[in-house]
């Protein structure tokens, strides 16, 4: 199991801050997102990693992120490519776009930075601004991540169960400097 203050701390504050993303609400959100989807593996299902992210939604994903920089900019930090960019590569065409992130697919499994950047990504592609408290977040949630897969109690359930082994202050959290994401660029 992994520590949810340092899920919090040392990957999901750092890749929203680093796609300029951030804010309480979508923090809270990412880290509830993977409480709820840890709940909700199926062995078998489509699903990667711990935001169960489906090979389907990183394609879509990708194809969203072009027109979006500062997002596009934090999703390749967190796969270490801080000096290349595709989009400006002429060699670089949408279908190799498609082929790369066919290629990262593997990634959504083991690197925790890049698997929280497309659970973020997926909220972002919704226009309804994220609610604060966790009863909105788990409507949210099924509306925009879970679909018919979820239920609101699921995602209540897996958030009380965060806070309740280990309590958050989240206005004393969110003053506190984030690490940076990736490598040194």
């Amino acid at each position: 199991m992994i520590d949810p203050r340092h899920l919090r701390h040392g990957v999901v504050r750092p890749t929203l801050r680093a796609m300029s993303a951030w804010s309480l609400a979508a923090e809270d959100l990412v880290l509830r997102t993977a409480a709820a989807e840890r709940c909700r593996q199926h062995g078998s299902g489509p699903g990667i990693g711990l935001w169960q992210i489906e090979p389907r939604v990183h394609r879509d994903n990708w194809a969203w992120l072009p027109d979006r920089p500062a997002a596009y900019a934090g999703v390749m930090r967190t796969i270490g490519a801080c000096d290349w960019d595709p989009l400006e590569d002429p060699v670089f065409s949408h279908a190799a776009r498609g082929g790369l992130a066919r290629q990262l697919e593997d990634q959504l499994a083991w690197n925790l930075a890049y698997a929280c950047a497309h659970a973020r990504i997926r909220y972002l592609r919704d226009p309804s601004p994220i609610p604060a408290d966790a009863a909105g977040q788990a409507r949210y949630w099924v509306r925009v991540y879970a679909s018919a897969h979820g239920a609101e109690s699921q995602f209540l359930a897996a958030a009380r169960g965060l806070y309740a082994r280990y309590p958050y202050d989240g206005a004393a959290a969110a003053s506190r400097p984030a690490p940076r994401v990736g490598w040194p660029g």
